[in-house]
């Protein structure tokens, strides 16, 4: 899966990233609002219920955000915040903080603030590790994401596709599946999306391409159930399959689908594009030789 991609689509667990303009609507407004409320009047109890609701409901992310989101979870995470230097024993108010950080800064300065406290909270080592993951310093990222899944399971996915990228992908099957286990369990269909395709991914990094069709279907049927559409880079990892299968009717469709929003690509993604086309143009031609010949 593209780093970009797990990062947005992980990052506040709403999969974290389809769409990226996603609605949200007047009762999450209302219930954020509310909960905001409780908190400043010390009501946590009730407080920590309704943003445990709205993480599974809303989607949000820092580095394409949604602006209309900004006002209502800024004023709940500077809440969640107060409350937390009073009571640093609240322990679920750094989630609600760490959830709702707009931009990669705040992200990092309050993971940072979290981790002088506890070296070994979970949710503040998934965010440093999934920040050094979006930067590709998987190296770095790897130490974090691993004390993050000791602890708990939101990081399974952001640990798989690190380990993928480090060129362990035989080591991040396990993780990749329990990530989408715990998707799946939890309801958070936007996280299920990027674990099933990661999960291929992984798959087809060992060359288990057959295998990688049921979690890439899954990755594009929860898509459509989200957002109405499928992202450009679920359809790459389409291609990687088809083309790993030699299957070039649908590997050329893929290709197709996917030069359409080529636009939406970063450098490294449109190298992959085009090493794939490459490999796609070769299958093509391989088969027209083998073809035979025409009997008049």
């Amino acid at each position: 899966m593209n780093l970009l991609l797990s990062f947005i689509c992980l990052f506040f667990m709403g999969e974290t990233f389809i769409p990226r303009d996603a609605p949200m609507r007047d009762p999450d407004v209302e219930n954020v609002k509310r909960a905001t409320r409780l908190v400043k009047a010390g009501e946590f109890d009730e407080a920590e219920g309704i943003f445990r609701e709205i993480v599974k409901t809303i989607h949000f992310n820092i580095t394409t955000p949604n602006y209309a989101l900004r006002d209502p979870l800024t004023a709940a995470r500077n809440a969640c915040f107060a409350a937390w230097q009073k009571q640093p024993d609240v322990l679920w108010l750094r989630d609600v903080v760490l959830e709702f950080a707009l931009d990669i800064a705040s992200a990092r300065e309050h993971a940072e603030t979290f981790l002088r406290e506890d070296g070994n909270h979970a949710h503040s080592n998934y965010v440093m590790g999934s920040l050094y993951l979006y930067n590709e310093q998987h190296e770095a990222a790897e130490p974090y994401l691993k004390k993050s899944v000791d602890a708990a399971p939101r990081g399974f996915n952001n640990y798989a596709e690190t380990l993928r990228r480090l060129g362990r992908a035989v080591e991040a099957e396990p993780y990749a599946r329990r990530a989408v286990e715990f998707a799946e369990a939890e309801g958070f269909r936007y996280y299920a999306c990027a674990a099933y395709d990661t999960l291929a991914m992984t798959l087809v990094d060992q060359e288990k391409f057959a295998e990688a069709l049921e979690p890439y279907g899954m990755s594009l049927k929860i898509g459509r159930e989200v957002s109405q559409h499928s992202h450009v880079l679920f359809w790459m990892t389409g291609l990687h399959i088809y083309v790993g299968l030699r299957d070039v009717e649908r590997a050329r469709h893929h290709r197709d689908f996917i030069a359409g929003y080529v636009h939406q690509l970063n450098a490294e993604e449109r190298e992959t594009f085009i090493r794939l086309s490459d490999r796609l143009e070769a299958l093509l031609i391989e088969t027209e030789n083998e073809a035979p010949p025409v009997v008049e």
